[in-house]
Parts: C-alpha cells; structure tokens; sequence
C-alpha cells in the first residue's frame, strides 16, 4: 500500500499490531517514502519501523507505550527510520528511567523527533542497542544530552560510554552533558564505577558531568567525583543550573522563572493523570528543565493508580515529603499498600474501593488531609473512627454512594459537604435526619453544602421535630432529593447561589408542613426578579438573569404542582407582600381558574397577591371560550385585580369577534397588554 503512495505526505499509524513476531519482517524490503514530512507511530510492534524509510520527514512521533516481544527478536536495523533522522539533527535530549526512555530533538531543532518507549522491562538494553546502531558506520554527529535517572543503567551506559566504537573512535564524540542518578547507590559502588576505571576517566573527563545529591560521602571521595583536574572539570549540579555556564536560551531561564511556568501550567483543573502526564511532557523540553522539575518535590504529588506502579512509584519517590494529592479508584491492593506509610503527608485523598478491606486503609492519622472523596464504600468494617480522629486541617468532605457514622470527626468544621446518594445513577440512600442536623450544626463556617439522591427515612411529619438549622456563612446551595421537607430544616439567609432539583414525587401534599420550602421563600423575599412556570406536574422558579442570589427550583413529576406552588406563594406573602418583580407564566390549563383565584383573594393583611407581578402569561389554547368567559370576563373582583397587569394570552382560539374584544381590549385606561 505504501508502495503504491509515493507522494505521500502525511502517515499515521496507531495501535496497528503486524502478526508474527520481528522475524517476518526479515524477508520484506524497506519502503522508502521520499515526500514524507509528518510521521507518527503508536504500536507495540516496533519492528515495523525498519520497514520504513523516512529520508526528508521534518516531524516525526513515536509512542511505543506497551512492551515488545524479547530483544533478541529486534532485527538489528529495527531503528532506521529514527537513527535517519538522529543522523539529521543537530541537538537531541535522551533521558533513560527504569522502564522508559525518550528521545526528543531540542526545541527550535528541526527535523523534529519525538520518540517514547514505556512500560519496558527492556528499555536500557533497548537505547544502548539503537545507540550502537546509529554509530555502527561512523560517529554519531549530533550534539547530545544524556540524562540517567535509573540507578541500575549507570554501569552499562558507563561501559557503553568508555568502549570506543568498531572503528576506534569516541562514544558520542559530541556528548556536551551527562546527568547520572546517583542518590540510592553507595560510595563504594560510585568508586568502582568511576574512581578506579582509567579508561572511563580518560573518555568522561573532558564531558561536563552532573550528578545528583544526597550522597554521604567522604569528602575525599567528593573531591576526586567533582573535582577532576581543573582543565577537565565536572560540572556540579548548581554551577549547571548557572545560566553563564549555558548556550541555550531556555537554559539561561532562572531556575525559580522555570518553576513557576510549570506551577501555571499545572493550574487548570483537571484529573491527576493528567497533570503528572503535563509534568513529564515539560521535562522533555531539555534536561535542564528536566532537573529544574526533578529538584522540585510538589510537581510529583498527585499519585493515582490509573498510571502503571512504575509510573506512580516513581512519582512518589521525587515527591520527597511534599504533601501528596492521592487518588485511589483500584481495589489492588499494591497501590494502597505503597500509599498508606505516607497517610502522615495526604492533603487530599480520592478514595474509590469496593472489596470488605477498603476501610482499613483509612484506620492512620492524617494530620494534613484537608480533602476527602469517597467512593462506593462497603457498608461494612467500618472502624470506630476514620483516621483514628486525627484530622485537624479537613475542610472538604464529599461522599458518593458511601455515608460513614455522623458522629465521625471528619463532619465537624467543614468548610464544603458533598452528599451523593446516587449509586450507578439510580439508587437513593438514606441518611438519619438527626445526625444530618447535628452534622451541619457542627460546621457552622459551612460555605458549600450538596445534597443529591439522600432520602431522610419517615415522611415529612418527622421533620416537625427537629429544630432548622441555620447556616450563615452558606454561599451554595444544591439539593436534589425526594424528600422535600428536609428543605425546611435549613436556612440560608446568606447563600448566593441555590439549585433545587425535585425529580419525583413527594408525600401526598397533605404531609406537608407549611414551612416545607422556607429556603425557597427566603431567597424569593432577597432577589429583584424572578420568572415562574407551572405545568401539569412540574413548576420552577427561576432568578432572572443577572440577578443576585441566585435560586434554580424546579419540582417535577409532582401530581401536587399546582397546590404546592400557590401554598408556597402564599407563605411567601404571609407577613407581607413579596417585593419581588415576578414574570408568572401558566401552561397548564387545568391550572388557570386555581391561578385566578389565588390572585383575585387578597392577601390576610388585605393587601393585592404579588404586587410586582409584572407579566402573566396565561395558555388557554384549549379552554373553550365559553370557560374563558367565565373565568375572566363575567368575575368583576377578579378583573379589578387584573386590569393593571400586563396579561398575555395564547392563541388559537376559534371564538367570536366580540368575545375576542373583550378579553383583548378592556377600558383603555385600563388595558390588558397583548
């Protein structure tokens, strides 16, 4: 098929897996695609690639990110499309880690070369071998940075290093930087490595070396590892880090300018994957940035166990003792088991388990855990008390499909409580209402509170009890739950942002206490404008736009709409008119005549229902006109209500001229607005 493009520009292949193993590609001849200037390859077959010759590409990417069949598989040209362009460059970075490692060109270098092997057991083995490849006819030309962050690949890159190739010269003749790993390895082994072995001496001394830190070691040992003759001297990490020392203008980029880049970079919200996959991209720009990142512990905390073990305990040891960032959504045990020493260093932990032992992994003290989500949790082997009730610093608590005791510690001086209900979208849970109560009494700083599929057990005489709750410092509000009434035992004088969601039936309405919804009705008495819709079982009540607070209250398959709504209403106006402009629009036919009653009948201090009602939209589509006659035209107290008021109708009617004229054109100092 490649054959038959040879103008092609642009090749993409992606999880594409050949049959067979490397062997079969030994009788097929290479494709040579001269035109060519955009590659990108994602198999695990990576002997697919000497098939291709790739001789002008200007932008190629490779992801090789599962493991391969054995090494000795590998043809020996397995490599030659990116040893072709290696040829090509003028500067690379190469960066090997115990299961990973990437080759990229310098960033302003073309031709553009972006290659990563991960999750090999075999990657050390792997470069060695597309190195030695690429030197095989002659040296490579290329300038190079060598960046060793496995401990266990520093002797075999040494003895690469140190032996000269077939033709007698030098290793990488432009190597300008070799970064090696050094911290876990012991003096001893450094000595042996380096120290004793001339013949490495003699090929490393003239390369500036950079080493990592936190070796005990013997000054003397210090001295013969950094201090070689002056001539020939090793670079240290901090005279590395000097800007004079560097060519490159984002190696003259202060050390603290780089850190701050990566930290706004990192800023948006997303998941934890995410965020370290941005971190390990950023290191790619060269291997300054690399180490500038690496000295830097709080850019390796978010740990989740959607990466391999490989990945997120790599992550976990440059983190150091910064606070970590923990996401759990496993039942694997080797997660946790890695994670729980650290419970001392938890900010956050997103917690998502189903098997009997969850639990037991939340039994230590997290003395800086300001977060908690929880997942899906057993009902099951609870412990007596979360973290052994060592949790000073909580502030956010959010719970889906999981409720632990409300005596616990982590309900007590909460700043946000997320209370899902739902599990898989359809089941509710249910919650004692007491300790519900008790709960938000204890966090009176409270300034988000989410309460969705939670049902409070009884009906809602229960809540007659109970005494409100009053949350002042409550800003938002979000409720979703069939158990209205439980909306009458909070009080949000304060809160700036409410949402109501109802989405099935109540109680018959005759349960329900007349301060079913004085969270609503505050709200209503607070905002300068609302708009209401009624319809056969739903009504909402909705802030207009741009106006503050801000309320969102939609009650829906409620065969009790139009009786709760008007009840509501009425509560509303029961010490004094509302002052709120409202847009009324009735699309429920059934419920004009209750609507027109509920207006015509002042209020019990004698006052007119809803003084700033300021539109009423009335759908009488389907109301004989005959009906309309008697619901409007033959009431003279209503029509005294109503004359002042803007009042749309519906069209559609089929009625007579003079009918028509009255409705729509009452006295003229008086009249109904169309």
């Amino acid at each position: 098929m490649l054959k038959s493009s040879p103008s092609l520009e642009v090749l993409s292949v992606r999880g594409v897996v050949a049959p067979g193993n490397s062997s079969t590609s030994s009788n097929l001849d290479p494709v040579t695609l001269p035109s060519l200037r955009s590659f990108v390859f994602e198999s695990p077959s990576y002997f697919l690639l000497r098939l291709i010759r790739i001789p002008n590409c200007t932008s190629t990417s490779i992801q090789c990110h599962s493991p391969g069949p054995p090494i000795s598989e590998y043809p020996r040209d397995a490599w030659a499309a990116v040893i072709e362009i290696l040829r090509l460059t003028e500067a690379i970075d190469i960066s090997l880690y115990p299961t990973m490692f990437s080759i990229t060109t310098k960033l302003g270098v073309s031709p553009r070369l972006i290659v990563e092997s991960a999750d090999n057991p075999l990657a050390e083995t792997m470069l060695i071998g597309l190195l030695r490849e690429a030197e095989l006819s002659k040296p490579l030309p290329t300038a190079v940075d060598l960046n060793v962050e496995s401990p266990n690949a520093v002797p075999p890159i040494l003895d690469f290093l140190s032996n000269p190739t077939t033709s007698g010269t030098k290793r990488l003749p432009k190597l300008q930087q070799l970064y090696l790993k050094l911290r876990k390895v012991p003096v001893e082994r450094v000595a042996g490595l380096i120290l004793d072995r001339e013949e490495l001496q003699s090929v490393l001394w003239s390369r500036p070396l950079t080493i990592s830190g936190g070796w005990s070691l013997p000054e003397d040992i210090m001295d013969h590892v950094l201090n070689p003759p002056s001539q020939q001297r090793w670079l240290r990490l901090a005279r590395e880090l000097n800007p004079k020392v560097s060519s490159s203008p984002f190696d003259r980029i202060p050390v603290e300018t780089v850190i701050e880049i990566v930290r706004l970079s990192l800023e948006v919200d997303h998941g934890p994957l995410v965020i370290m996959r941005r971190v390990e991209e950023l290191r790619l720009v060269n291997t300054y940035w690399a180490r500038c990142i690496d000295q830097c512990p709080i850019f390796w905390t978010h740990i989740t166990s959607q990466a391999t073990p490989a990945r997120y305990t790599r992550w976990l040891e440059k983190s150091q003792n910064a606070p970590l960032h923990v996401d759990c959504r496993t039942d694997e045990d080797r997660f946790m088991e890695l994670l729980v020493p650290h419970t001392d260093r938890w900010q956050s932990l997103v917690f998502s388990w189903s098997s009997p032992g969850a639990w037991a992994n939340l039994a230590t003290p997290a003395p800086q855990l300001q977060e908690l989500v929880l997942h899906n949790l057993p009902p099951r082997n609870r412990p007596a008390e979360l973290f052994q009730g060592v949790i000073p610093r909580l502030k956010t608590v959010r719970l889906y499909g999981t409720f632990a005791p409300w005596h616990f510690n982590i309900f007590r001086g909460l700043r946000e409580l997320d209370l899902g209900g739902y599990l898989g979208g359809l089941v509710h849970f249910s919650i004692q209402l007491d300790g519900f109560l008790q709960a938000l009494e204890s966090s009176p700083s409270l300034e988000v509170l989410s309460v969705r599929g939670v049902v409070a057990p009884g009906n809602s005489s229960t809540s007659s009890n109970p005494d409100p709750v009053t949350l002042p410092a409550l800003r938002s509000f979000v409720f979703g739950s069939p158990s209205y009434f439980l909306l009458g035992l909070i009080r949000i004088p304060n809160c700036t942002s409410t949402s109501i969601q109802c989405h099935s039936p109540g109680p018959p309405f005759f349960e329900y206490p007349r301060g079913a919804c004085p969270a609503v009705i505050e709200i209503l008495r607070l905002t300068e404008a609302i708009i209401i819709s009624l319809y056969p079982t739903m009504f909402s009540i909705t802030t207009k736009p741009g106006v503050s607070p801000r309320l969102s209250a939609e009650f829906t398959s409620n065969p009790f709409a139009e009786t709760m709504l008007i009840d509501l209403l009425r509560e509303a106006e029961l010490f004094q008119p509302l002052p709120t402009a409202v847009d009324l629009n009735i699309e429920s036919p059934g419920a004009v005549p209750p609507i027109l009653d509920f207006l015509a009948n002042p209020t019990e201090s004698g006052t007119k229902k809803l003084p700033k009602l300021q539109r009423l939209y009335l759908k009488l589509r389907k109301v004989p006109v005959e009906r309309v006659a008697g619901l409007i035209l033959d009431r003279e107290e209503l029509q005294s209500v109503l004359w002042s008021r803007p009042l749309t109708l519906s069209g559609g009617w089929s009625r007579p001229e003079n009918i028509m004229d009255r409705v729509l054109n009452p006295p003229p100092q008086q009249r109904w607005l169309l």
